[in-house]
Order: structure tokens, then C-alpha cells, then sequence
């Protein structure tokens, strides 16, 4: 088999890799505008500490999710 195949079929396929990844952000792409809007109406600067970053984020569950996953980890 010629190199060059080899290389044009890893090629193609790292391409096709890309699709379901940009088919999730288009999807997602709402959500993330919404919840970062949300976020930077509360610290526009993006200087908050991680004591105001808990506090804004508490009562939201996948936080609570991540916490509980991240003090098991």
C-alpha cells in the first residue's frame, strides 16, 4: 500500500472525526450563549473568587453534580 493512501485515509478520517463535534456546539450553541450572558451579567469583569462563583452558583444541579464528583475524585 503507497504511503500517500495512507496518509489521505487518516486524513479524511480526522476530518470526519470533526463532524458529531460540530454538530454538538450548533446544537449546543443556544445554551452556551444564554448561561455565559447569565454569568457575565453577574461578574462582567471576570474577577470574581471562587467563594462568589459558589454562591452564584449554588442550587443549580449540575453543579451540585460536578462538586459531588469532584470531592469523590
Amino acid at each position: 500500500m503507497q504511503l500517500g493512501v495512507v496518509w489521505n485515509f487518516s486524513d479524511v478520517m480526522n476530518g470526519l472525526m470533526a463532524i458529531p463535534n460540530l454538530i454538538g456546539l450548533l446544537i449546543m450553541s443556544g445554551l452556551i450563549a444564554r448561561e455565559t450572558k447569565l454569568y457575565l451579567k453577574h461578574d462582567p469583569k471576570l474577577e470574581a473568587t471562587s467563594a462568589e462563583i459558589e454562591a452564584f452558583m449554588k442550587g443549580d444541579r449540575g453543579w451540585e453534580e460536578w462538586k459531588a464528583n469532584e470531592r469523590k475524585g
